[in-house]
């Protein structure tokens, strides 16, 4: 009797640990619905992270852009991936806070390629920079036109629905113009998930790696930054001193609150707290005894 009077406030406390810590898990081979089962408690995290691709295709009259229009293009072409986004919680499966369906990759085009040079009238051969002068001279007139269908200097002719369908068709002559010049810039975004199993003792793990020219990239390519999962577990309220499985006992494994903080490009991009069995305790439970 003195002895279950002891066992009493490690069971009060093991069980307030559990109900702070939101998750515990029996451990070792136990009959459940009549089933034999082998319980293990390790937690599995998914770590998504968005990557924005930034691609720049040079215009074929990139150079006589600002001799002819006043812009600056980009002269060379050029490829940016940057961290969009990141998150952290639970693989699907695993018990409270879980990862959601992965969202669609996009696509955004803000000039669009043509396979013809729009200024390519007829077959006569020109050096690039005549070309160029022909290309911005017709962008101006494109210009002048439209100014013209606007202010009613064009005539009586073009008058409701085809006026809007004339002002979009000199708005789309004038961007493959400008194509020639300013070129293209093409955006795509991406998400990946990584399986993550958090190991115990360790606060740091390496998810992949980063390349602001290549995008993501495996673990072991050392030609990337790596991007990192680190992890802070909070202080758990049990005392183990003097608590040992026993045949009178059922061991159980409680997870500790952990905070996990995603780094990636020298930031951190996602944080979560979650429970995660790694860092846990495990604690023995006395069997009730029938009196």
């Amino acid at each position: 009797m003195k002895r279950l009077l002891w066992m009493l406030p490690l069971l009060f406390a093991g069980m307030t640990a559990a109900a702070q810590n939101q998750d515990m898990a029996r451990l070792g081979t136990y009959m459940s619905n009549g089933e034999f089962v082998v319980g293990t408690a390790e937690t599995v995290l998914a770590a998504d992270i968005t990557v924005r691709c930034e691609k720049i295709v040079c215009g074929p009259y990139a150079r006589y852009a600002q001799k002819f229009l006043g812009l600056r293009a980009p002269l060379t072409d050029k490829t940016v991936y940057t961290v969009a986004d990141a998150a952290i919680a639970l693989m699907p499966g695993e018990r409270y806070v879980t990862a959601g369906e992965l969202p669609a990759s996009t696509c955004r085009v803000e000039s669009y390629e043509t396979g013809l040079q729009t200024d390519r009238l007829d077959m006569t051969e020109t050096d690039l920079q005549t070309a160029a002068r022909n290309a911005a001279a017709a962008i101006f007139s494109l210009r002048k036109h439209r100014l013209d269908l606007i202010s009613g200097e064009a005539g009586e002719n073009v008058f409701g629905a085809g006026l809007p369908v004339a002002l979009e068709r000199l708005d789309r002559l004038e961007q493959e113009y400008l194509e020639l010049f300013l070129g293209r810039r093409v955006v795509t975004t991406e998400t990946r998930r990584f399986r993550v199993t958090p190991a115990e003792g360790k606060l740091q793990q390496i998810v992949c790696r980063f390349s602001p020219d290549v995008g993501l990239l495996p673990a072991n390519d050392l030609t990337g930054d790596i991007v990192l999962l680190q992890y802070e577990p909070q202080g758990m309220a049990v005392d183990e001193a003097g608590v040992r499985p026993t045949s009178s006992t059922i061991p159980y494994r409680i997870a500790a609150l952990t905070r996990c903080s995603l780094i990636a490009a020298g930031q951190e991009q996602a944080a979560q707290v979650l429970p995660v069995f790694q860092f846990g305790r495990t604690i023995a439970l006395q069997i009730p005894r029938n009196r």
